[in-house]
C-alpha cells in the first residue's frame, strides 16, 4: 500500500515529465519531438518515463487532459451559483482568464494543440472535457438571448467571435494586468453590437 508521501512523490514526478514535455514540445512540435528529448529535460532517466508514461502520445494527452480538466473544474462553483445568464457568462470567461494568465504558455500550447486536431482524429479523452466546456457556455448564451440579456443572434456564431476575442485578450497582453470582469463585458458587449450591426451594401 502506497504512504501519502511516495503518492506525493509519484505525483511529483509525472508534473515534472509533462512540465518538461510541455517545454519539448513547445519548442519542436509533438511529431519532431522524442522520447529521449522529453527524459533529459525533464531530469530523470527514460526507464522512469516509460514506467509512467509508456509512449510520446500518453505523454500529450495527459497534457491536455490535465489542462481541460482543470478548465472545466474551475467554473463549476460559477455554474451552480444563482447569477443572471449574462453575469454568470462573463464571471466564467474572468475565471478561465485567471487560469490561462497564470500559464500563459502552457493553455497557449493547450489551444493551438486542440485547433491543430484533424476532424478525422479517433476523439482523444481530453475532447470531453473541451466539449463539455463549450456546451455550457453555449447553453448560457442560449438562456441570455432568451432572457433579453444578450443580442438575438445565432450563439455558436456568438461563441466563436467571443472565443476568438478572449483569446486575443488574454494572450496578447503586454502588461501583464488582470484581466477585470468589466473589461471583457466591455467587450462583449461591443462585439455583440458590431455583430448586429447589419452589413454595408
Amino acid at each position: 500500500m502506497l504512504t501519502d508521501r511516495k503518492i506525493e512523490e509519484r505525483q511529483a514526478r509525472k508534473q515534472r515529465i509533462l512540465q518538461g514535455a510541455l517545454e519539448v514540445f513547445r519548442e519542436k512540435s509533438v511529431e519532431n519531438a522524442t522520447m529521449d528529448e522529453i527524459a533529459q529535460q525533464a531530469g530523470f532517466g527514460k526507464s522512469t518515463l516509460y514506467y509512467y508514461f509508456p509512449s510520446k502520445d500518453e505523454v500529450f494527452t495527459a497534457i491536455m487532459v490535465e489542462g481541460w480538466e482543470q478548465l472545466w473544474l474551475s467554473i463549476e462553483d460559477i455554474i451552480h451559483s444563482d447569477y443572471p445568464p449574462k453575469e454568470t457568462f462573463l464571471k466564467i470567461l474572468k475565471k478561465l482568464a485567471e487560469i490561462v494568465d497564470n500559464e500563459r504558455a502552457r493553455f497557449e500550447f493547450l489551444f493551438n494543440a486542440a485547433r491543430m486536431l484533424s476532424k478525422d482524429t479517433e476523439k482523444p479523452a481530453w475532447k470531453a472535457y473541451q466539449e463539455r466546456l463549450y456546451a455550457t457556455l453555449l447553453s448560457i448564451l442560449k438562456d441570455g438571448i432568451a432572457a433579453g440579456q444578450f443580442t438575438n443572434l445565432k450563439p455558436e456564431l456568438m461563441l466563436q467571435a467571443i472565443g476568438g476575442i478572449f483569446h486575443q485578450m488574454v494572450f496578447t497582453r503586454t502588461d501583464r494586468g488582470e484581466v477585470t470582469e468589466s473589461e471583457i463585458e466591455d467587450v462583449v458587449t461591443r462585439l455583440l453590437l458590431n455583430l448586429s450591426e447589419p452589413a454595408p451594401h
